[in-house]
């Protein structure tokens, strides 16, 4: 009687050799560059836009400090990032 036959990926090793081991490997690292790609443009990107308004209304609030705003148009940019922050929170919260 013969050896049995191997199985399993020592198996598909004996079998199928060598140049389709690469092949299957390059596939298997497109398809995953190609899922790190999609996940990273399709994922909120609030921490960044949150980030940035908290840095300018650092700015701004320095420049109100130094005069360079009144009191009025302080409370107006104020409010405006505040609104815009809260309707990105309620988007992101909404998409989950």
């Amino acid at each position: 009687m013969g050896q049995p036959a191997p199985v399993g990926v020592a198996g598909w090793l004996l079998r199928s050799g060598i140049e389709e081991l690469v092949l299957g490997l390059a596939g298997l690292a497109i398809l995953i560059a190609l899922a790190v790609y999609v996940l990273a443009k399709i994922r909120p990107h609030s921490a960044q836009h949150e980030h940035d308004a908290h840095q300018w209304m650092a700015k701004f609030r320095e420049l109100h400090s130094q005069g360079g705003l009144s009191d009025e148009e302080y409370r107006t940019i104020k409010g405006t990032f505040n609104k815009q922050l809260r309707q990105e929170l309620d988007d992101d919260n909404g998409e989950e």
